[in-house]
């Protein structure tokens, strides 16, 4: 079973809960300030919105800390692309009932896919001037959360 945590307000979790949702808000936000990507030119608009190659607007920014075995010392940290895909993506995409051909790489995805036994994961949506947004996880994620055996999911 997995315990799910929607922190409306920081103060209101534990220290170690309020840590790495903290560490994951702060890298959402850091990454509206990567200006070039390897695989595509990201630029900043003095718009609302930054823009992709493929011309999608990106209004929010997620990212996700993962807790390797209960141990607080092993991180390992994923975000969302809108260029990027893996093999993992796909499957929970199909299995969800999503069109194949949608399946970007969301940030849960890609922290599972690098970690070793997870155990926690602290998820974070951010706008563009920093500020948290709702950030629950998909029905795909959801399924790749509870197929990998975490137990214990917090979000914005």
């Amino acid at each position: 079973m997995v315990r799910e945590i929607h922190a409306k307000n920081l103060a209101d979790l534990s220290n170690r809960d309020r840590y790495y949702l903290e560490k994951a808000i702060e890298h959402s936000s850091k990454r509206y300030k990567t200006v070039c990507d390897k695989t595509t030119s990201i630029e900043i608009s003095a718009g609302d919105s930054t823009r992709c190659r493929n011309n999608r607007k990106r209004r929010c920014s997620i990212a996700c800390i993962l807790i390797e075995n209960g141990d607080s010392r092993r991180m390992v940290t994923g975000s969302n692309s809108y260029v990027k895909t893996h093999p993992l993506q796909k499957r929970y995409s199909i299995l969800s009932g999503k069109p194949e051909g949608r399946a970007f790489l969301h940030a849960e995805i890609h922290a599972i896919s690098r970690a070793n036994k997870p155990y926690a994961i602290y998820i974070a949506r951010t706008d563009r001037q920093g500020t948290p947004q709702l950030a629950k996880p998909c029905e795909s994620c959801r399924k790749a959360i509870e197929d990998s055996g975490i137990r214990r999911i917090v979000y914005t």
